[in-house]
């Protein structure tokens, strides 16, 4: 099942992850933040019970406060997990969902602190950790499909140029600090052009992040120019072309 999720390097003795004599469980910090994500994604209602301050059983006569650290404390905070091993220290997995200080809409914060000598620098690891992303991080829509990338001239087209939009929108949670690139890669079309024709590719790099392509399309017809209009154009833009040499 593990290897089914992605955890390809995880070893499992165990279902409680305390050690067995010499042998633990093991786990990298990618694979525990590939592991939470399939938890959430598949049984979210595990935050229902990370998200109590206080586990109580009247029946039973108990009452234990959680374990879970900054639950009530820091805005947004709903689980999720501590574990401490002699080999593995003090280790936390912390959830947050909030929009952060940087923007509206909220998203999923996972943080895993891992190895730490005490509570104490483990909490304090994660602390800071949830600040720098409240304070950093935001949903941006970096591409929006409603509005005009650029305008391009075409000669072959009645118009003389078209409009190109990016075919979707994109949104992605970035650092506010860093920005976003963008390159167009233009096909080499020819009118006349259909609503919804590809004529190229926008490369856009967030914050830092790999390339996202999306394609470039026109979002209405554009009807092909007669000839004479053709010549003419060519004509005009040979003319153009001389007179820059001779400047030159």
């Amino acid at each position: 099942k593990a290897r089914e999720i992605g955890l390809s390097t995880a070893k499992f003795h165990n279902a409680s992850g305390l050690p067995i004599g010499n042998t633990e469980n093991t786990m990298s910090t990618a694979e525990l933040f590939k592991m939470t994500v399939h938890l959430l994604d598949h049984y979210p209602r595990v935050l229902e019970i990370s998200n109590t301050n206080t586990l109580v059983q009247p029946k039973r006569n108990f009452s234990e406060p959680s374990t879970v650290p900054f639950i009530g404390t820091i805005a947004g905070v709903d689980g999720l997990k501590t574990g401490t091993t002699d080999k593995a220290g003090n280790c936390l997995i912390t959830t947050l969902k909030g929009a952060g200080n940087q923007g509206k809409e909220e998203f999923r914060t996972i943080g895993i602190s891992m190895g730490a000598k005490d509570k104490q620098i483990r909490n304090d690891s994660m602390r800071e950790l949830l600040y720098f992303v409240q304070n950093n991080f935001a949903v941006t829509q970096i591409v929006d499909s409603e509005k005009v990338y650029d305008t391009v001239e075409l000669s072959s087209s009645k118009a003389g140029e078209i409009q190109i939009y990016p075919s979707e929108e994109l949104k992605m949670i970035i650092n506010k600090d860093k920005g976003v690139s963008y390159k167009a890669e233009l096909l080499d079309v020819k009118a006349p052009l259909k609503k919804g024709d590809k004529v190229g590719e926008l490369l856009v790099e967030p914050g830092g992040n790999a390339i996202r392509k999306i394609d470039l399309i026109v979002k209405e017809d554009y009807e092909a120019a007669d000839p004479g209009t053709r010549v003419l154009r060519s004509t005009q833009s040979m003319f153009s072309l001389f007179k820059s040499m001779l400047y030159f």
